[in-house]
């Protein structure tokens, strides 16, 4: 074949997988300018829109939102039985898909019906003479507790085995454990049958990897309608926080010796769990030095009480303080690339795409968002407050980034530490910083 459609097949619980489709899509267009990249969601456009919108927008976004990891984690083991009722649906979908476009590439983003795919893949490959195989992309940073993503690729027999490849990385290991040990038992798979390839990170983040953040940097933050950018400039003016305008766009100077915190849980972030972070900050940064807080609140008309809660934060300081709050609404991977860079601190939820980003090139303390609701600063009871594969991803960042998992309550404990050690450059060893 030598038509250069590919197909890449993703899904819309939480905004993970999508950016890692369109950051494989943007990778293979700068390689391959003439090549067609068709985009499918496995739920809306397979499944089907009714059944996409209670699932994963309403029960998964929604759980998301709330903090209720218990909600996720439910319906994530539910997905073996979504692969069996499921399969008829998918299994035609992806057949005719790939011969009505004459795909000449496979890559799937997402962990569902990874049979199903591989069973089309099969049959038209017998029918039409073709050598198809499903390129499989891991969407977790590889630990033990990623059973979530590799479960359905453990029950491939050596037949499906022949049509396929996983791409991923180097994997956490156990004490005196193998990556052949790993492997085998993570996905039934030997070390010579994973691909480990370059993150697939969006080309925003990776231009950012072995850059020196130092310097004042230039932050572009859109707004989507003329109430958001006046709310914006209202909030700006009122902590004196210097700004240029355009018509869709507001751009800031951060000073070369701000110290700058992101507070971003996720693309459906908990409004009261931030607005605490936010409380903390407030509490502990004092000295006669600027912080910028960058506080993702999600969509401006969808989640006003989220910001006008932090235009009363704002309101409530006084003139002199050194912590500028500064909300934001979906913005640029530019713009969320250079925060992640810039930040002395982020606090962010341990998604597989968030995770991957900070892993490649982030530069200040990462703190972890726990769903935990009890007041702790034991790890145990703060993994256990997120879903399985969130926590594998913090375990992974906790050992090779100095990753600290947290919650509203255990943040200030952390960050007081790190602050009163002046260590942030040579980040704590996390293990020697969680107990009761």
């Amino acid at each position: 074949m030598q038509n250069n459609n590919i197909l890449i097949i993703t899904s819309s619980g939480g905004n993970g997988h999508i950016q890692t489709a369109n950051a494989i899509a943007a990778n293979i267009l700068e390689s391959k300018a003439n090549a067609n990249v068709i985009f499918k969601d496995l739920v809306f456009d397979w499944i089907g829109k009714t059944i996409g919108s209670i699932i994963l927008t309403h029960f998964w976004n929604g759980a998301q939102r709330n903090g209720r990891p218990l909600f996720r984690k439910i319906f994530a083991s539910l997905r073996p039985v979504a692969d069996v009722f499921c399969f008829v649906p998918v299994f035609c979908n992806a057949y005719f898909t790939i011969k009505k476009n004459k795909i000449e590439r496979v890559i799937d983003c997402q962990p569902t019906c990874t049979l199903a795919i591989i069973k089309a893949i099969k049959v038209y490959n017998k029918i039409h003479h073709q050598h198809l195989i499903l390129e499989k992309m891991a969407m977790e940073l590889p630990t033990l507790s990623t059973k979530y993503f590799f479960s359905s690729i453990k029950q491939l027999s050596k037949s499906d085995l022949k049509v396929f490849k996983l791409y991923s990385t180097k994997p956490l290991l156990e004490i005196d454990k193998t990556e052949d040990a790993f492997w085998k038992r993570l996905a039934n798979l030997r070390r010579r049958d994973i691909i480990y390839s370059a993150l697939p990170i969006r080309k925003a983040f990776a231009n950012l990897i072995g850059v020196s953040p130092e310097g004042e940097i230039p932050l572009y933050i859109k707004t989507s309608s003329i109430g958001e950018r006046n709310y914006l400039e209202d909030l700006l003016e009122l902590q004196n926080i210097p700004y240029a305008n355009d018509l869709k766009q507001i751009e800031l100077e951060i000073p070369s010796r701000a110290q700058v915190i992101t507070i971003l849980l996720s693309s459906e972030p908990s409004e009261n769990a931030s607005l605490e972070y936010i409380k903390h900050i407030l509490s502990m940064h004092t000295k006669d030095e600027n912080t910028y807080v960058f506080v993702y609140c999600g969509d401006f008309q969808k989640s006003k009480s989220f910001f006008e809660n932090i235009e009363l934060q704002c309101r409530s300081l006084s003139e002199k303080s050194y912590v500028k709050i500064i909300p934001m609404s979906f913005q640029l991977d530019d713009v969320i690339a250079t925060l992640y860079h810039r930040s002395d601190q982020t606090i962010t939820c341990s998604g597989g795409a968030t995770s991957m980003e900070l892993f490649a090139m982030s530069n200040g303390q990462i703190f972890i968002h726990s769903n935990c609701r009890k007041n702790t600063t034991k790890l145990e009871k703060l993994l256990h407050g997120m879903p399985s594969w969130e926590a594998g991803n913090a375990k992974y960042l906790m050992q090779k980034k100095g990753a600290i998992v947290t919650t509203p309550f255990s943040y200030p404990i952390f960050s007081k530490k790190i602050m009163e050690s002046n260590e942030l450059q040579a980040r704590p060893n996390p293990s020697l910083e969680y107990n009761d």
